[in-house]
């Protein structure tokens, strides 16, 4: 996988985790299974994840907020998941 850090800050951790996309979504660091309660959030992670290029945040919540696009981004489309 590629590394991209041009916007990380200098208290950014990198953590260590395993993503299994094929079948059920199942995301683990070496020391536990990370639940997402939410199944757009499971998905927009499963795509962030297989299409790892830079995407426009109007083009994301398009896709997964298609009713609510027209909304404000400000706060970001994880507030709508």
């Amino acid at each position: 996988m590629q590394e991209n850090n041009k916007h990380m800050g200098a208290n950014t951790h990198m953590i260590n985790f395993k993503l299994d996309v094929l079948g059920p979504l199942q995301i683990a660091t070496p020391d536990s299974q990370i639940k997402l309660p939410r199944h757009k959030l499971r998905a927009l992670l499963s795509y962030l994840m297989v299409e790892p290029q830079e995407h426009d945040r109007s083009n994301i919540a398009e896709m997964f907020w298609p009713d609510k696009a027209r909304l404000s981004l400000k706060g970001g489309p994880l507030q709508h998941c």
